[in-house]
């Protein structure tokens, strides 16, 4: 499917950040004659022209969330060319990011293992009949990057078994599935996995697919997981030694992030507030006489799991020959959406020279924290971060410092040295 989209389009009326970034991107490419950054924003009145959007099915103990970070609204593309002809054709491929433990679900699902009970067997078969029924493309490339991101080599018996899942269910018969729910290969989709690899046997197929998603860790995706793992040692730092509320503890990680990373990541603060109101403890289990090793990296196992609600506005900008990855997220992990529902993605820019590396813009909707921190403190804090916001969005378009590599590393080991300081004291 392709959107086309006009260009000198003129700011939507939803007066929000999205009309403000679409303005400023305009303004920046009519005047400079940059012509390699692109600007993608979403307006309000914008909607998608797919099929992405809020899914949940299963029972409080086992839920499977699809989580749309754009919140329903189509990209339009702000940049040199698109200013200057008429419209510009831009294919775009849907798509379900899958987190980790959903690729294991499968797996069980697929191989019909007795771990999966009969009523998560149901909710696994409802979410994949969402998924094929509105014909979203779903892989488990984020299962290899956590595995790639790990000490030692990704498992190879571990990745094998999980590829040959996900193949049966690239290559089954999507009808008879809808049908019946049960799994039956498709013989032209095979043929033409087979065709693509050249390799007959459905495990040499499932090693080769394997084997092209395994990549080594994105440089990108190894540095905003060293920012969050060193936000979230400092949120647990500040949760176990300031004797305030939570909008002072807030208050305080929002300026460390401002002060020291120059970077706001607000899924992390997100995740805090959450975490100063007495959630998320298994998440950052910083505690005097706990074990510092296991607390560390328990934190970085957390870092990496947000990592996952960054993945959509990557693949926007992503250099693929497939299109345009239009993504959302697919988790049954309650923390991890509690948090994706909190925010939504207004813009992402990536600017030359570095075009395939996004800089997302997002809003924080905390009301949905309401009944776990408190509504007096979800307005305070909204209403302190919507100021904060606007200093910092008018230097959306200007040259930003932020800390480097080595100061990230440095900060991470005096981090890591204070945390391990208060579990043995």
């Amino acid at each position: 499917m392709r959107k086309k989209s006009k260009s000198r389009r003129k700011p939507g009326n939803d007066g929000g950040i999205g009309s403000l970034v679409m303005s400023g991107a305009q303004e920046y490419f009519m005047t400079t004659g940059d012509q390699e950054s692109r600007v993608w924003v979403f307006e309000d009145d914008v909607l998608s022209k797919f099929p992405l959007r809020q899914f949940s099915c299963g029972n409080e103990a086992f839920r499977i969330q699809i989580i749309d970070p754009f919140a329903g609204r189509h990209p339009l593309l702000v940049n040199h060319e698109t200013l200057s002809r008429e419209e510009v054709r831009i294919p775009f491929r849907p798509t379900v990011i899958l987190d980790s433990n959903i690729v294991a679900y499968l797996h069980q699902f697929v191989t019909m293992q007795p771990i999966l009970d009969s009523e998560r067997r149901r909710t696994v078969e409802e979410f994949l009949k969402y998924v094929v029924r509105n014909r979203l493309d779903y892989n488990p490339f984020f299962y290899y990057m956590e595995g790639a991101s790990r000490p030692g080599p990704l498992s190879r018996q571990s990745y094998s078994a999980f590829s040959e899942s996900i193949l049966r269910l690239h290559t089954m018969n999507d009808e008879y599935f809808l049908a019946y729910g049960q799994i039956r290969t498709n013989p032209r989709v095979l043929d033409k996995y087979r065709q693509e690899f050249s390799v007959n046997s459905f495990a040499e197929l499932a090693e080769c697919y394997a084997k092209r998603m395994v990549q080594p860790t994105d440089v990108r995706m190894e540095w905003t997981s060293k920012l969050g793992y060193a936000a979230l040692m400092k949120a647990g730092l500040i949760h176990k030694t300031v004797k305030r509320g939570i909008i002072a503890k807030y208050v305080e990680l929002r300026d460390f992030m401002e002060n020291v990373f120059n970077v706001a990541l607000g899924r992390e603060r997100i995740f805090a507030l959450e975490y100063f109101a007495g959630g998320f403890d298994e998440a950052l289990p910083i505690q005097r006489g706990a074990n510092p090793e296991r607390v560390l990296n328990r934190i970085r196992a957390t870092a990496w799991d947000l990592q996952l609600l960054q993945l959509p506005e990557a693949m926007l900008v992503a250099d693929t020959e497939e299109g345009v990855y239009l993504s959302c997220i697919a988790s049954a992990d309650k923390a991890l959406c509690k948090v994706a529902r909190a925010y939504r993605v207004e813009a992402v820019m990536a600017w030359a020279p570095k075009i395939h590396v996004p800089i997302p813009v997002i809003s924080c909707d905390l009301s949905v924290l309401s009944d776990d921190i408190g509504a007096d403190v979800v307005d305070q804090i909204s209403e302190m971060d919507a100021s904060w916001g606007k200093s910092r969005a008018a230097r959306l378009f200007a040259p930003e410092t932020r800390i480097s590599w080595n100061g990230l590393d440095e900060l991470i080991g005096s981090l890591e040295k204070q945390v391990v300081g208060f579990c043995k004291s």
